[in-house]
Parts: C-alpha cells; structure tokens; sequence
C-alpha cells in the first residue's frame, strides 16, 4: 500500500526539500513518511542502501522493507496516482529519455542548488565527472546561445548584457585559477558546477531580451540588473570566491 511507503530525501538540497514536500502536498505521501536522510531513524536505514541512497531517491516501504530507488521510485509514486501513465513509465523510449536527465540531475543537486551541508548522515552524492562534465557542457552552451544571440541584436542593453556575463566568466576562470587549482579534485570540480550554475541562472534571466522587438525599453535594463544583482548574490551565497 501507498501509505506503508516512505521516502528518503537529501535535506541538504532545496529542490529536494521542494518536489518531496509537493509529493505531500498533492496526497502522494503522509507528511509522516517524508524524511530526510539526516534524521531518518535506524529502523529504516538498515533496509537501505546508503550508498545507493546517496545517488538515487530512496522509496522505502515499511510493511515488506522493500527499497525501491531514483526514477524508479519516482515514477511509482506518481503512477500510483495517475495510473494512465505507467505503461508510459515502464516503456523503454521513456527509461532512455529520462534517465540520463536523472542522472545528471542527481549527481549534480549539490552544485545547482548550492546546497549547505545538514547535521547528521551527509547524502552528498560521489563526484561523477562524466555527468559533471555534461552539465557544465548543457550550461556552456545555453550561455554561448544567450551571448550570441544578445551580440547579434546589436541593441544596447543587450550588449551591455553580453559583456557583463563576458566580463563574470572572466573573473570567474581567474578566480578558479588563483584560488582553487591548489585544492582537491573535488573542490575545482565543485567549484566549475556553482560558477557555470551562477552563469546558467543569468542567462535564463536575460533570454527573455532575445524576444523583446524594442530592448531600450526602462524594463530591459531592470532585467539587465537584477541578473547581475542575482549573480553577485549567488556567487556570495554559494562563497565560490573563498
């Protein structure tokens, strides 16, 4: 039954303190049987795969301490409710679409949302450089699209929009040359993720200037602004210049 099941979640990373807590909201899950992994009790974690865990949601049930993990877990949970879409979810297109983006998603959380790290057990995922290398690659190019198409408007705002995010990756290959080439693997690593997020955020937040006929409006400099106000604050938050 639905109500025997309980999910584990990393309650270091804000989205997924988000999409489980909507699992609540919407009905999928009793408030009860959302847990975070730092404070989950022994009587459940023996029956999981903590390093498994780590990478892949946890959907445990407590009648038959059966675990179930990642898209697999997920897709039971909504199945469970909208039960058209499983043999959607169980089809092989769907398996092959999806989980890459899972796990790119998942091995990635800690540098997208810029996560600060919980008492107790840690559930930070291991370093994947593969998937790694492919988010910076997705951000890379969705930040090159944005640049190019704001140089091409040849409109004011939108170059000075260009230059800007020009002039932060530059800080930010300085800054990672100066200040993270002499730590650990895992901190350059980690530091290429929360700077090519920064510069992600950014560009979503100046591509509505792409779509806009008439940029010298007051409004697109507003947007010009609260992008780099955003990245000056995450670059703070996330402290990737220390």
């Amino acid at each position: 039954m639905l109500g025997d099941k309980v999910i584990v979640y990393d309650d270091s990373c804000p989205m997924c303190k988000l999409y489980t807590y909507w699992f609540v909201a919407w009905g999928f899950l009793k408030p009860e049987n959302r847990i975070g992994f730092a404070t989950a009790p022994d009587s459940i974690t023996t029956y999981i795969d903590l390093n498994r865990g780590r990478h892949e949601i946890p959907l445990y049930d407590r009648s038959t301490h059966e675990t179930i993990y990642g898209l697999e877990a997920l897709t039971f949970l909504l199945g469970s409710r909208w039960t058209w879409l499983k043999p959607i979810f169980h089809s092989k297109p769907f398996y092959w679409l999806f989980h890459p983006i899972y796990e790119i998603i998942t091995y990635n959380r800690r540098v997208i949302a810029g996560c600060k790290v919980c008492c107790g057990f840690d559930c930070a995922p291991d370093l994947n450089r593969f998937y790694r290398s492919v988010f910076l690659a997705i951000a890379g190019a969705v930040v090159g699209v944005v640049v190019h198409g704001l140089m091409l408007s040849r409109m004011p705002v939108a170059i000075v929009a260009a230059i800007l995010i020009l002039v932060l990756i530059a800080c930010g290959l300085i800054s990672g040359t100066v200040t993270h080439l002499r730590k650990s693997e895992l901190a350059v690593w980690d530091f290429a993720g929360n700077f090519a997020t920064i510069l992600l955020i950014v560009a979503i937040i100046l591509t509505p200037l792409l779509m806009i006929s008439n940029l010298n409006l007051p409004l697109s400099w507003v947007n010009v602004a609260l992008a780099m106000a955003l990245a000056m604050w995450e670059t703070h938050r996330r402290k990737i210049l220390r």
